[in-house]
């Protein structure tokens, strides 16, 4: 804008707390027509239709959660349909979710992804993209280029879950032959690495000496099942050239591993969740099935060396891994913990409550970089950035508005998953969501949910270069403008 001229908005947010992954400044954020268009000092020079004041308050991008369940079905077992899902999500800051995908044995890949926009995706109150799961069947797997059409790009593998996941491991053949059509289409592999094989004969193991509890959980399925995955994973992406996102890593041991690895290999890159930074094999021991997951809870030791990868990137982004039972389905499981009890919990609406109170408030983390892996990370792997996952003017006007003043103790009833439970009931939380805007639009103030079921629009994934400097959060970029709380605006 020139100066003087005087340019009619929607909404100013004033004096807030802007952080974006580059850094933080005190000062303002302009929204028209859904997207953000001006950050700086901007008071005079816009005449905007409402303004919140922001004194105090954080003002953040909203965070997009890459790697989310629902149920896709009456029948299924999950709690959270799309509808409860995403109303549980924006509660806690998420605004865009990467749900996954899989359709049942011998559905096309193309007709599951269409089945699921129109029945649980059109119920999304918020914006989403569907990862495309896969299953190890050759006609399937050969499918895998003419999803791209669909707007998805990132392929969803599993290597464990032989006795589980309702026949969804790949063995080494068939792994290679996925991930040679995902690089075609300059895609990302999205991996499960656990050794299925490996785990199978350690239950069995476990099982013959009368151990198919809890106890056995984590002797079953030890971190260095996760390492050997990750290094046949790495062998398959040298010899397919398709870059890979470790999904969900939880160990010091993996995580040490990975960096290693990326000194002869690009294109590895690597998530986590809530769980692995703060619960410990110790808490299954005591909530049991509730919070038996998949890797599973580690120990004290590696919940710190998690931290530490997030904090240098090694670890690029945090994710929920959000799928959420009802107690009682829980509890129902059959007598053999190893096998009977399914895997997940709840956590997408409490994740932002994590990553501030335990990474932030602790001094783990700084804030620009819980941005990074909340936000700008996930948006760029699964080509949503600059869109989402930014505040830089273009991008649409995603905000959550954080006061970090309030502590709040959580409980199943403070939360809005229709799980009955959560693993952090008791726990104290440092700040709280006070207001959410999708594409400009309030959809959440002071707890209250405005927006509705059909309110969000499905996100196709542009390509992105997974082995560029540029693809990494953390490369140089855009923000100087924001760091330095001079106006940047777009025309």
């Amino acid at each position: 804008m020139s100066a003087g001229e005087r340019r009619s908005i929607d909404l100013l947010i004033s004096c807030g707390t802007v952080v974006d992954a580059g850094g933080l400044a005190v000062t303002d954020l302009a929204v028209a027509d859904g997207s953000i268009v001006a950050v700086g000092e901007l008071a005079g020079r816009l005449d905007a239709r409402r303004t919140l004041d922001a004194r105090g308050l954080l003002v953040l991008p909203g965070l997009v959660d890459g790697h989310f369940h629902c149920a896709a079905a009456s029948a299924s077992p999950v709690a959270d349909d799309m509808r409860q899902g995403t109303i549980s999500a924006v509660h806690g800051g998420v605004t865009t979710v990467m749900v996954h995908v899989f359709g049942s044995r011998g559905q096309p890949l193309a007709e599951a992804l269409e089945s699921f926009a129109a029945t649980s995706g059109s119920q999304s109150v918020i914006d989403y993209g569907m990862h495309c799961g896969v299953r190890p069947e050759i006609e399937l797997v050969d499918q895998i280029p003419s999803v791209v059409s669909l707007g998805s790009r990132s392929f969803k593998f599993h290597l464990g879950y032989r006795k589980t996941g309702d026949g969804r491991m790949f063995d080494t053949d068939l792994l290679l032959a996925g991930m040679e059509h995902v690089a075609s289409v300059d895609g990302v592999a999205i991996v499960h690495a656990e050794d299925g094989h490996v785990i199978d004969h350690l239950e069995n193991k476990a099982t013959a000496l009368g151990r198919s509890d809890a106890s056995s959980f984590l002797d079953t399925r030890p971190d260095i099942a996760e390492e050997m995955a990750m290094e046949r994973v790495v062998a398959v992406s040298e010899l397919s050239g398709c870059p890979v996102l470790f999904a969900h890593l939880t160990s010091a041991r993996s995580a040490a591993r990975l960096a290693e690895l990326r000194a002869r290999h690009d294109g590895l890159h690597a998530e986590t969740q809530p769980h692995y930074l703060v619960l410990t094999d110790d808490d299954l021991q005591e909530q049991g099935a509730m919070v038996k997951v998949g890797p599973p809870l580690r120990t004290a030791a590696d919940n710190v060396a998690i931290w530490e990868a997030l904090r240098r990137g090694t670890i690029e982004s945090l994710s929920s891994d959000h799928v959420p039972y009802r107690r009682a389905t829980k509890d129902a499981a059959g007598p053999d913990f190893l096998v009977d009890t399914p895997f997940g919990l709840p956590g997408v609406e409490t994740m932002l409550g994590i990553a501030y109170s335990q990474g932030v408030v602790e001094g783990r983390v700084s804030l620009p970089r819980m941005v990074r892996f909340l936000a700008e990370a996930p948006a760029r792997r699964f080509g949503l950035f600059p869109r989402k996952g930014s505040l830089r003017p273009g991008a649409d006007a995603d905000i959550v508005i954080f006061d970090p003043r309030p502590s709040w103790t959580v409980t199943p009833d403070t939360l809005h998953s229709a799980a009955d439970f959560t693993p952090f009931e008791g726990w104290r939380f440092e700040g709280r969501v006070k207001s959410v805007f999708q594409r400009g639009r309030q959809v959440v103030a002071d707890g209250e949910l405005l927006g509705e079921p059909g309110d969000g629009t499905y996100l196709p994934q542009d390509p992105v270069d997974h082995f560029s400097s540029l693809a990494v959060p953390g490369a140089k970029d855009h923000r100087e403008g924001l760091v330095s709380g001079s106006p940047a605006v777009v025309p």
